[in-house]
């Protein structure tokens, strides 16, 4: 190729850019933004709309209807759903995958618009938003200690204000704490008996407590500016403010009203180990960078402390995400570099020292390369892009391996370096470029995975393709130039490269038996000491045995690998002898070979139905947060809520697995999901649980179970009465809905409710559900005011004043704001009526309203007052009436099994009236639709291989005996999987069995081709078979194992902690908790991989050599009949022609 040739020798240019990429590579690494997760988009649009004081049933018909008949005309929307609830109305569309979000936002704004002349004057207008992820906190600030809640409160509006300021702040909202106000509480009596009413007393608080500049005046040569300053300084002044002149005098506010200087009514508790404090709910916005906001807002609260020279006050951190990225993205690094370590000790096994080194510079350019391209794409460095480079990882060196391996094989043969290395790598490269779009054409089809699942397991394909990409161009382009040019080593170099060998391996050995030696209890000081003198010994032992006196050995293997190579050949090799026995059995046996293997195939699906630990849509992880949510009856209210709560905190400091936990009542939650905006509720709770984490806290294995501690957590919490409580942790991955969710779809909702306690009856004994519900609450109970129009009219007032007086003299109103002279903060002043004449109905009645003419009268007069109860929310799916009936499942349970038992009892024993019907969604939506795409994938994937192949062989048959090589690894997948106790994850193992297609048809490819060459070049059919797989059992062992062992981290969690290594600290670590979301997919691949790679060095032959025969014996029977058609032919012919005769 002119490519190359042109590489060789402009071999300066190639230099240049290999170390202009390493130098932009670095810098793209380490400037890409670093995060849990890549960054999702979602199609998902929320219209929010307030009606304060109007019923849910008032709701969906005066504004959550009229806006959904607008909507029904939008296109591209997969799915509406609407909650209409007491004064908040909330409508959340699903759109296509395909739409853009920037454009559904904007549609569904233009059809608000048209819908806003439907609703009441009174409503506020709807607020349409985006759903992003980043409204979830991100962090959140515990402040507690030796302060009373309202200065706690003060120090923390404070501290609000400043993270407010830093860049990447989205919202910080307070939790807990006390707020001063200024309350003037009425007499009912005194108020009527002035003829006064509560507007009278607003107006004139509004009036007085005011600032007026008066403008400005000249006086001979000066300007003087006019200034009324009106504002309150002082209590006293509010207290003798004169409200109206009467007959018999001045009427002062405090003659009807006691003036305090209180605190609003608390509206959110938090608690911090059982403790009060305030907690900050900090989110992000999006894009921003989560490791060093998070910093910023650490260094912030810290400076703040300081500043403010506030003493005896803690600071906790919960729920930093920073946190658990940096730890998550070490443990990957570290997999990536061990993976390496181990690719490079194979390499060096079968290749020797200076192959191996040049074959293994394709890992890190590759990486380099590859981090350069995702920067210009705008990726980030998450999890999934980090496991892609670990996927990776040994197939980068193949390519390089094949033209590494053929050069040096043309340079033993006497060819110059220059003219070996253009020759080597070009007669490999179109091989080579077929074997890199196989595998290629495998990650192809993924990365056109659609929806929320697609922007989140799209970046692993991607990321692949990009590696391999830049691995091909590696091999092709520097790997030549760097054989060409830079020759053999001389000893400086393996003296060199030795002494950091021996000091480095030194070092590790010192510091294991140190480690040991603390370990079972000897003083630091003499384990040190004897840690030091084994390691040194180590380094002068390795340093002078295996580097200065085998140092000309290694070079004379260095220079020329075909000296040892050719002793190693006279050596009797008992794996070869056993395998080419094997081989020479399966061939001659084919058709039995093969009718073993199919059964093999068939049993390995029945062994994982029979012994496997079944199906999820996503692998579960070990979680380091999760949370228990309480929810009280709709009327519950806020201290009846904490009461719960104060009956649940006390259950949890004896788990060992919990390390801290928050609890919030009444404010927004965090982990139960999001709601694009809802309201904080007085019958809520959430007390957020933090685990220990096994890579900072020092955890006892043997007692470590987060998972088993929120199991008995869950049935602890059972026994508590009066509230629902649902304890559940974080899902990895995007969100899917709940395992279990039953739709039930009609018009009555009472009709709806008895079907949805049908449906939990049923289906409650189901083993493993957990956490069963409905999402259709009982209303709040009511107090309906009826009014008598015909009465108020007569009598001079209006609807209007009604509400306002009602909304004043029950929940109080904000009249306007007094200045504290001290601190210059301000505080609301509340208008409203004492505790003890807002308690009953009767109170309620006796409320005066003051008409038009001033004169004040009872509500009872002409309104009618009485208790009702409607349904907390009604709910919409698609524009029909609908309720969820939903459930977790235990870890010990499978969530399709549980699923399809749900399913087969709803089928048996449901009976449904006539316009009513159930549906499955949820996760089982998800997993429906995600099998649907792998499924496409993996049949696209399979027939892009297939186009590879055959392009490449010219036949029909070579490329189906290839693809054989897939459904071997189907064998070993499951193996895989029933041996690690791994459950088929629908997306994680499904992308690895997609990925397995593209890798193991190298093997067949390596092997097949092989034998087509000896065959052409006239050896018997037997013998080229048998000679192909002992010369390419090497190359196959090879990518296989370089495949394998890049990915053996990431399947046991052991990888060696190069961080703890550089700090001195014990270097293997084991964390088998970071792994756990890609153990599934690595066991897969690692499984399939290894017995695939067996299997084809012994069932490809022999299949090739049935088929073969087949082929063959088909010819010869064309043959036969075309040749005893021929001479019939003849014979006629020869007949006519005697008859003409």
């Amino acid at each position: 190729m002119n490519l190359i040739k042109l590489a060789i020798k402009n071999y300066l240019s190639v230099f240049v850019v290999f170390f202009i990429i390493i130098i932009f590579g670095l810098i793209s690494y380490f400037s890409l933004p670093r995060e849990t997760f890549p960054e999702i988009k979602v199609p998902y649009v929320f219209v929010n709309t307030f009606y304060l004081g109007v019923s849910p049933k008032d709701m969906e018909t005066l504004v959550t209807n009229p806006i959904e008949k607008k909507l029904k005309t939008i296109k591209g929307i997969k799915e509406v759903s609407s909650t209409s609830m007491e004064s908040f109305s909330q409508i959340f569309l699903e759109f296509d995958p395909d739409v853009n979000v920037d454009d559904a936002l904007q549609r569904t704004k233009d059809k608000v618009d048209q819908a806003k002349s439907d609703l009441p004057e009174d409503s506020e207008d709807p607020v349409v938003m985006e759903f992003s992820l980043d409204d979830m906190p991100f962090i959140y600030v515990n402040l507690f200690g030796n302060y009373d809640l309202v200065k706690m409160k003060e120090i923390a509006e404070g501290l609000r204000d400043e993270i407010e300021k830093i860049q990447g702040i989205l919202e910080v909202s307070l939790i807990g704490g006390q707020e001063r106000e200024i309350q003037i509480v009425v007499s009912p009596k005194k108020l009527q008996e002035k003829g006064l009413s509560f507007s009278d007393i607003s107006s004139v608080i509004q009036a007085e407590n005011i600032n007026i500049p008066g403008g400005t005046l000249e006086i001979g040569k000066s300007k003087y500016s006019i200034r009324i300053p009106g504002e309150f300084k002082e209590m006293d002044t509010l207290r003798n403010l004169i409200i109206r002149y009467q007959d018999n005098g001045p009427i002062y506010l405090t003659d009807i009203a006691d003036v305090t200087d209180s605190f609003k009514d608390q509206d959110s508790f938090s608690r911090f180990n059982g403790k009060p404090c305030i907690t900050l709910s900090i989110k992000k916005r999006t894009g921003a960078n989560v490791l060093t906001t998070s910093e910023a807002v650490k260094k912030e609260t810290t400076d703040y402390i300081k500043r403010t020279h506030v003493e005896g006050l803690d600071v906790y951190f919960l729920g930093d995400m920073s946190k658990y990225i940096r730890n998550m993205l070490k443990d990957l690094e570290n997999n990536i570099f061990t993976g390496f370590l181990f690719v490079l000790i194979v390499l060096m096994i079968f290749l020797g020292f200076r192959n191996a080194m040049i074959a293994a510079i394709a890992i890190p350019f590759s990486m380099l390369l590859a981090f350069i391209v995702l920067n210009f794409m705008g990726f980030t460095t998450n999890f999934i892009v980090l496991y892609a480079l670990v996927l990776a990882l040994g197939m980068l060196v193949d390519n390089a391996i094949v033209i590494v391996e053929n050069i040096v094989r043309l340079q033993q043969s006497g060819m110059s370096r220059k003219k070996a290395a253009f020759k080597g790598s070009n007669e490999m490269a179109i091989p080579v470029i077929a074997s890199t779009l196989t595998t290629l054409a495998a990650f192809f089809p993924l990365a056109f995975w659609p929806g929320i699942m697609g922007q989140f397991m799209g970046y692993l394909p991607k990321t692949v393709l990009v590696t391999l990409t830049a691995s091909l161009l590696v091999a092709l382009l520097v790997n030549p130039v760097i054989i060409a040019y830079v020759g053999t080593f001389s000893f400086i170099w393996i003296v060199l490269v030795g002494f950091g060998a021996s000091a480095g391996i030194a070092f590790l050995i010192g510091k294991i038996i140190m480690t040991i030696l603390t370990i079972i209890k000897i003083p630091a000081i003499l384990a040190g000491l004897v840690g030091g003198i084994v390691g040194i010994a180590c380094f002068f032992i390795i340093f002078y045995k295996g580097v200065l006196i085998y140092g000309a050995k290694a070079k004379a293997y260095l220079d020329k690998p075909e000296i040892i190579k050719e002793q190693k050949i006279k050596k009797p090799n008992l794996f070869m002898e056993y395998y080419e026995k094997m081989l020479r059995l399966a061939v001659k046996h084919s058709i039995t070979t093969c009718i073993i293997v199919f059964i093999m195939f068939i049993m390995s699906f029945k062994m994982f139905a029979w012994f496997g630990k079944g199906v999820v849509n996503f692998p579960e992880s070990t979680p380091t947060e999760a949370y228990v949510t309480i929810k009280l009856p709709p009327e519950g209210v806020l201290s009846e809520t904490d009461k719960i709560a104060k009956r649940i905190e006390p259950l949890l400091p004896k788990y060992y697995n919990i390390k801290n936990f928050n609890t919030n009542i009444g404010g927004q939650t965090a982990g139960g999901g999001f709601s694009g905006g809802g309201q904080a509720n007085a019958n809520q709770a959430q007390i957020i649980l933090e685990f220990l984490d096994p890579s900072i806290d020092n955890v006892d294995r043997k007692r470590f179970a987060p998972k088993t501690a929120l199991k008995n957590v869950r049935t602890e919490l059972e026994n508590i009465a009066g509230a629902e409580i649902e304890v559940k942790q974080d899902e990895g991955g995007p969100p899917v809905g709940a395992p279990v969710s039953i739709k039930i779809i009609g018009d009555n909702f009472l009709k709806l409710k008895e079907i949805s306690l049908e449906i939990q009856a049923l289906i409650k004994p189901v083993k493993g559900l957990i956490n069963l519900r409905d999402d259709l609450d009982d209303g709040i109970p009511e107090i309906i005011i009826r009014l008598d129009r015909k009465k108020m009219a007569v009598l001079g007032m209006n609807t209007a004043m009604v509400a306002s007086a009602i909304r004043t003299a029950v929940y109080g109103s904000k009249v306007s704001v007094f200045r504290d002279q001290t601190t210059d903060e301000e505080y609301d002043i509340t208008l409203r009526y004492p505790k003890d004449n807002r308690q009953n109905v009767e109170d309620l009645g006796n409320i005066f309203v003051t008409s038009f003419k001033g004169t004040p009268i009872p509500l009872k007069v002409f309104a009618d007052l009485s208790f009702g109860k409607g349904f907390a929310s009604i709910l919409h799916k698609d524009f029909e009436r609908v309720i969820e009936v939903s459930a977790g499942v235990d870890k010990d349970f499978n969530n399709q099994v549980v699923r399809q038992e749900v399913k087969k009892i709803l089928d048996k024993d449901l009976k449904l009236p006539q316009g009513y019907f159930v549906k499955f969604g949820g996760e089982a939506e998800s997993q429906e639709e995600t099998m649907q795409f792998l499924t496409r994938a993996f049949i696209l994937a399979l027939f892009l291989i297939f186009l590879v192949l055959i392009s490449m062989f010219h036949s029909l048959l070579i490329p189906n005996i290839i693809i054989v090589t897939v459904a071997l690894s189907m064998i070993g997948l499951y193996a895989g999987l029933i041996l690690t106790r791994t459950p088929f994850s629908i997306v994680m193992t499904g992308v690895g069995v997609i990925s397995l297609a593209g890798i193991v048809v190298n093997n067949g490819i390596i092997l097949l081709e092989y034998i087509i060459r000896l065959r052409k070049e006239g050896m018997e059919k037997f013998e080229a078979i048998v000679q192909a797989g002992k010369v390419r059992i090497r190359p196959v062992l090879l990518t296989a194992g370089t495949t394998v062992l890049g990915l053996l981290p990431m399947s046991t969690g052991v990888s060696i902690d190069f961080y703890s290594l550089f700090q001195g600290k014990f270097p293997i670590a084991y964390n088998p908790e970071a792994t756990e979301m890609w153990a599934s997919m690595s066991n897969a691949v690692i499984g399939g991989l290894i017995v695939a790679t067996l299997l084809t060095l012994v069932v490809v032959p022999a299949l090739y050599s049935m088929l073969d025969n087949v082929k063959m014996r088909l010819t010869s029977k064309i043959f036969q009949t075309e040749t005893k058609n021929s001479d019939k032919r003849k014979k006629i012919s020869s007949t006519k022609v005697k008859l003409k005769k």
